[in-house]
């Protein structure tokens, strides 16, 4: 990749962060939901929707080590890796956007 004079290159710390941030706190959120409500509740299946991508992947390992820990975990990661691919799609169309002008 190369520079061009002015341009700097793109930093992956925040995004990797934010979406840090935003997996633990779903995954701890349905880990409350879980224990409080149930997870065939009206919450909890709200929260497996909104949770789709790391819950797909977390019910999956769940299934083939028959361990909730595993669950988590998946679903965490798969939350998280959404939200990093989601927010590092928008700084790089921020960049091409403002490299275009």
């Amino acid at each position: 990749m190369e520079l061009r004079s002015g341009e700097t290159k793109p930093n992956n710390t925040a995004p990797m962060l934010c979406a840090l941030v935003a997996a633990s706190a779903w995954a701890g959120a349905m880990s409350i939901i879980e224990v409080t409500k149930g997870s065939h509740s009206t919450p909890g299946i709200f929260g497996l929707m909104v949770g789709m991508p790391g819950d797909i992947l977390g019910v999956w390992a769940g299934q083939m080590t028959d361990s909730v820990t595993a669950f988590y975990v998946a679903a965490f990661l798969g939350i998280w890796l959404f939200w990093f691919g989601v927010l590092k799609a928008a700084i790089t169309l921020k960049h091409k956007l403002k490299s275009s002008r």
